[in-house]
């Protein structure tokens, strides 16, 4: 029998069943007639962020650049609005934007906020040499980055249980 596909509406024939009449010409069609509210397993617009996430994944293609700088490789999926919203957190691809790591977290004001979180001024002391600096972030310890090396390096041996006569005598074979 000759039958008429719902999507496309091309002709086709299959063989006739009692139970049910062939509504498609291809699996690519029957997918097609299943997408978005149509499909059994639709929930419409109560679904969580990460399910909106994984819609605009699906449905908004990733572009080669990033939408803002135009230079690296997009990792992110950013909204435009700048705080939580559940008005413009919805599958409206026009909120939406492919944002590269530094790009995202500038237009979210995370960037700024993690650099005042780490900043600090104060006066230390090297816990190698003991003199005084002034650390301007928090893990800073040291005074300098040969003083870093210096105190990374006793450590390492302490930890292996080296004592620097064994490794001048491995080393030379005296």
């Amino acid at each position: 029998m000759i039958f008429t596909c719902e999507v496309c509406n091309n002709k086709f024939e299959r063989e006739y069943r009692a139970n049910r009449l062939p509504r498609f010409c291809s699996h690519a069609c029957d997918g097609i007639a299943k997408k978005g509210k149509a499909n059994v397993n639709w929930s419409g617009e109560k679904i969580s962020r990460q399910s909106i996430h994984g819609w605009i994944r699906l449905n908004y293609k990733k572009p080669k650049l990033c939408q803002d700088c135009g230079i690296k490789v997009p990792y992110d999926l950013a909204n435009i609005s700048p705080t939580y919203n559940p008005e413009t957190y919805t599958r409206d691809i026009k909120n939406w934007r492919w944002l590269c790591r530094s790009c995202h977290m500038k237009s979210d004001g995370r960037s700024k906020k993690l650099f005042e979180n780490s900043q600090i001024n104060e006066v230390r002391v090297c816990r190698n040499c003991s003199k005084q600096f002034n650390a301007r972030f928090v893990k800073h310890y040291h005074c300098s980055k040969p003083c870093a090396q210096k105190l990374a390096t006793e450590r390492y041996f302490k930890r292996k249980k080296i004592t620097r006569t064994y490794l001048f005598f491995r080393l030379f074979r005296l």
